[in-house]
């Protein structure tokens, strides 16, 4: 269930990446911005049209509590204040709702990256004497944020190839977790033997169907392909292959076409693929 704060913070989310990267694109930062600074400038921006306001915005009076009697040593009430975004009705909100919400977004895109940059401060007198505190202020650097060139940009990293799994359709990949130890021993020995026929199967279809498409092309291969194998003791799918063959060298000007021809070399066909699925038989098989 979506809250409506939750609501409110994604609208918001929404809205502060449209202004944030209006103002990268229609602004230059040679030296970087910090995080305060594209605040200062992002607040300026006006709000979209129909944006509901942070529901919290508008700070409650609340009461100050009495603190309770004690007896010994008495803690000092600190009296804090609640805390309310700076500016609720815009999208962003507050410079934390920057840092947590927008920047890191675009940092995870790779539109800008946090770098390093020397300060730039005043020369001091060599007479001067510096502490320690002020020689390390000077020789800190300052993180800033700069904005990378769509040129420059990696290119998302392309989706793995997934790998064709045979057999999925047999049981290959099944959860078995909830069969005993001797069953799924039993299931691994099964699943593995149907996929031996399954890629019997699907080679044979591999020949089988162009073959078939041949011959159902051209009504003169196709008959004498069907009277070559009545005539013939093999009914392999090497047979209908070398009757072809001898069929498409010597074609008579006008054969008898028999429409039943291809529904018969089609059935013989089915015969011989069972047989190499299922029968553990080569190629060749006699009747």
């Amino acid at each position: 269930m979506i809250t409506p704060f939750l609501q409110q913070r994604y609208s918001a989310q929404s809205a502060g990446l449209a202004i944030v990267r209006k103002i990268l694109q229609n602004r230059s930062f040679p030296d970087g911005f910090t995080t305060k600074q594209l605040y200062q400038i992002a607040i300026e921006e006006p709000a979209p049209e129909g944006f509901q306001p942070f529901p919290l915005g508008i700070p409650k009076p609340v009461k100050a509590l009495k603190p309770k009697p004690v007896r010994k040593r008495p803690a000092a009430v600190i009296e804090r204040p609640a805390t309310y975004p700076e500016h609720p009705e815009h999208p962003i909100r507050s410079i934390r709702f920057l840092k947590e919400y927008i920047l890191p977004f675009l940092q995870g895109t790779k539109e800008i990256q946090m770098t390093r940059q020397p300060k730039v401060k005043a020369q001091v007198a060599v007479e001067e004497k510096q502490t320690k505190k002020q020689r390390m202020a000077d020789s800190s650097v300052a993180w800033v944020w700069k904005v990378i060139p769509p040129s420059e940009r990696a290119e998302p990293p392309m989706p793995p190839k997934v790998k064709e799994v045979v057999g999925t359709e047999v049981g290959v990949g099944q959860d078995v977790s909830h069969l005993s130890k001797r069953r799924q021993l039993a299931r691994v020995g099964k699943v593995s033997r149907e996929v031996t026929k399954l890629k019997a199967y699907k080679s044979f279809n591999e020949v089988r169907e162009p073959l078939m498409a041949r011959l159902e092309s051209n009504s003169d291969i196709l008959e004498k392909v069907s009277v070559a194998l009545e005539k013939s003791k093999k009914t392999g799918l090497d047979t209908v292959i070398s009757a072809e063959e001898k069929a498409s060298r010597h074609i008579p000007r006008r054969a008898p076409f028999k429409p039943i021809a291809g529904p018969l070399l089609r059935e013989k066909l089915d015969q011989a693929r069972k047989q190499a699925a299922y029968g553990k038989q080569p190629r060749e098989t006699t009747a």
